[in-house]
C-alpha cells in the first residue's frame, strides 16, 4: 500500500485526497458551531424546529422597524436541574389504601 503525496490512506486502502479530508473538517466543525453558537441554534419553542435564533431576530426586525440585539441569554441543558424522585410505589399505595 502506498501513500500518495495529496493524501492519507483511507479506509478502504486507497488514497484519501486532502480536498476530501478538509471537506470533512470542515462539515465537523460547521456542525460544531450550529451546536455552540447562539445564533445558529434552532429556537426551542419553532413548532416545526426549523428556524434558527438569526432568523427570529431577522423577522423581530423586520416587523417592529427596531434595532434588535441580545443583550443576555441563559443557557439551559436537557435535563438540567431535575432531581430523580425516589418513591416507593407499594408504601404509597397502601398509604392510599389505608
Amino acid at each position: 500500500m502506498t501513500i500518495g503525496t495529496g493524501g492519507s490512506i483511507g479506509r478502504e486502502g486507497g488514497i484519501t485526497p486532502l480536498a476530501a479530508t478538509f471537506a470533512s473538517k470542515w462539515g465537523q466543525l460547521a456542525k460544531w458551531q450550529k451546536e455552540i453558537c447562539l445564533l445558529d441554534q434552532i429556537w426551542v419553542k419553532d413548532p416545526e424546529g426549523k428556524r434558527d435564533i438569526r432568523t427570529l431576530l431577522t423577522e423581530l426586525v423586520a416587523k417592529t422597524g427596531e434595532n434588535v440585539k441580545v443583550r443576555r441569554f441563559v443557557r439551559f441543558e436537557v435535563g438540567e436541574g431535575l432531581e430523580k424522585r425516589a418513591d416507593d410505589f407499594v408504601a404509597e399505595v397502601q398509604k392510599q389504601a389505608g
